[in-house]
């Protein structure tokens, strides 16, 4: 079932940003999943984050269809986002990388819940493994307050489940190898409500957390997290008393995961 459109929906026009880093087996897939969207994307924007495979071929081979634009070399995830931000022009900004796929009607769920909430300038959505062709049910798409002191204690969002609002000033740190997403989740939460879509339109090409990707070296990514607490405490000075907590809590995850495996 397709969901309706009306004239204010048409207003939200979204950036699709997707770093690829030699990812020529599944850049296609992931591409086809944007541009098939029900409510079609404003603009589809790859940076290429050094690749040395096919990835840039296969990206140029949609034509006109997708933005190609190239970092100076392998520089992370977040250097390459940012540089998507740069050269956004959408209303608003959709995340991807460039093994996962959307729900075909992820971008109109978006649109519809955006029209329908206009101060809200976060959403993250839940993801899967499975396939995503399931039919909506339009009775589920109700935006939750996702509280802040709950993002506080662990990260539930991936980064391909978000969609903002452009127009604000943050961006990915691109000190950070790990966890730059976090950080910048917990610096948008300190000053906007982010609501929770419970619908999975997202399916990822591996399990969080599995070998090959970003998120595999957990002890890296735990430092990551205790460096984002600290980043919150530098920007908002009412955390500095619960930093050292916060930071304790992440030593013990750390130490729990550890001896689990």
């Amino acid at each position: 079932m397709s969901l309706p459109m009306n004239d204010r929906d048409r207003g939200i026009r979204f950036s699709v940003i997707i770093p690829a880093y030699n990812a020529e087996r599944t850049i296609a897939d992931t591409l086809r999943s944007c541009l098939e969207q029900t409510y079609p994307p404003h603009e589809v924007i790859v940076v290429s984050d050094g690749s040395t495979d096919g990835t840039e071929a296969v990206v140029q081979g949609f034509g006109s269809s997708v933005i190609c634009l190239r970092t100076g070399g392998n520089t992370g995830p977040a250097h390459a986002r940012n540089i998507g931000l740069a050269a956004a022009t959408g209303t608003h900004i959709a995340f991807l990388d460039a093994d996962d796929t959307w729900h075909r009607e992820k971008l109109r769920v978006m649109a519809k819940l955006l029209a329908a909430q206009p101060d809200a300038r976060f959403i993250f959505h839940l993801y899967t493994m499975d396939a995503v062709d399931f039919p909506i049910d339009r009775h589920a798409l109700v935006l939750q307050p996702f509280p802040f002191r709950k993002l506080l204690w662990r990260n539930p969002i991936a980064t391909p489940c978000v969609v903002m609002a452009r127009g604000n000033d943050f961006r990915f740190d691109e000190s950070m190898r790990y966890m730059e997403d976090y950080d910048l989740w917990l610096q948008t939460a300190a000053h906007n409500t982010i609501y929770r879509l419970p619908l999975p339109l997202t399916r990822l090409g591996r399990p969080v957390l599995s070998a090959g990707g970003q998120s595999s070296d957990r002890r890296a990514m735990r430092r990551g997290e205790r460096v984002a607490y600290r980043h919150l405490a530098r920007r908002q000075p009412q955390y500095l008393l619960l930093l050292p907590l916060l930071i304790g809590f992440s030593w013990v995850k750390h130490a729990v995961k550890y001896i689990a495996t």
